[in-house]
């Protein structure tokens, strides 16, 4: 089961990776799913790439393909327990490499598949290159 897991995950990385530019520097994809049933899922999708092109960094969305979806999906059939609370609702991704990412599951209900857009759901992309360059700055000191 963990090796599914691990082949899901690292078959999304290499396909966002594969989307983007080669001067990427950093990859944020933040997903929502809502089950519709036991097959199929709605997903809500924010991806965002940092570019370092000439030492300036700039930030532009990410199109995703309509594969991502089976993608998700297959993470998390992955993932699900017996038990439906524990099952994720979304995750956070983030690459700084190919081989360097990172992923935070979600349990709380989803709020942009609920229509609610807030801060922490959807406007924090907003401010994302702001806040990665603060966290490159912590990490140099």
């Amino acid at each position: 089961m963990i090796e599914d897991v691990i082949e899901s995950q690292q078959s999304l990385v290499q396909t966002l990776i594969s989307m983007v530019e080669a001067t990427w520097e950093h990859i944020v994809c933040n997903v929502e799913i809502k089950p519709l049933d036991d097959e199929e899922i709605y997903v809500d999708c924010l991806a965002l790439v940092i570019y370092s092109r000439d030492g300036v960094l700039s930030t532009e969305p990410v199109r995703l393909n309509s594969a991502m979806t089976s993608d998700f999906g297959a993470i998390r059939r992955a993932m699900m327990t017996d038990d439906s609370n524990r099952n994720w609702t979304g995750f956070e991704l983030r690459i700084d490499r190919p081989d360097r990412f990172a992923f935070d599951f979600n349990y709380d209900p989803p709020k942009r598949v609920e229509g609610l857009h807030d801060n922490q759901s959807y406007f924090r992309f907003d401010t994302y290159l702001d806040d990665y360059k603060k966290r490159l700055a912590a990490t140099a000191s």
